[in-house]
């Protein structure tokens, strides 16, 4: 139970390091997935 959970937390944390990444890799007009996502809930 609780290795699942970590491996869960580790899908989460490399998820959220690509759109990072996504970010950063934006010039010009700020577009930032997780700004949309956060602006989409």
């Amino acid at each position: 139970m609780v290795r699942e959970r970590i491996a869960q937390l580790q899908r989460v944390e490399r998820a959220l390091a690509a759109l990072v990444d996504q970010c950063h890799s934006n010039t010009g007009q700020v577009h930032c997935p997780i700004v949309s996502l956060e602006l989409a809930a």
